[in-house]
């Protein structure tokens, strides 16, 4: 399974190097590359955290999902955008009660 996140910076009290150790902790076996770069959001320019794994099959979308959310919270996020094997989300923080906008393959970036 491929999967990729965009993880917003703006706002995130994590570094860089703490947030791949998410990564590490929660997919210790599998294949996990990165880079930053300036991307967009709500029309603004944020600098943003491309996040690619390779599973071997362990993991299963609902549970992408459910730690997506995990890092929404972590990670102070609205939301966060994730391709699990071709299919995008957005996946919103759980507390989020403001308007949810479906995914949009054309402000996502892939390593």
């Amino acid at each position: 399974m491929k999967t990729t996140w965009n993880i917003g910076l703006n706002n995130n009290p994590k570094s860089v190097e703490k947030i791949i150790d998410t990564f590490k902790i929660n997919f210790f076996d599998d294949l996990i590359i990165y880079r930053k770069e300036m991307c967009e959001w709500n029309g603004q320019p944020e600098p943003t955290l491309i996040v690619e794994v390779l599973t071997e099959g362990v993991f299963f979308e609902g549970a992408v999902i459910d730690l997506t959310e995990e890092m929404c919270l972590a990670y102070t996020q609205e939301c966060i955008a994730v391709r699990i094997d071709g299919e995008g989300h957005l996946v919103y923080n759980p507390k989020h009660e403001g308007e949810q906008y479906e995914f949009d393959s054309q402000y996502f970036h892939e390593i």
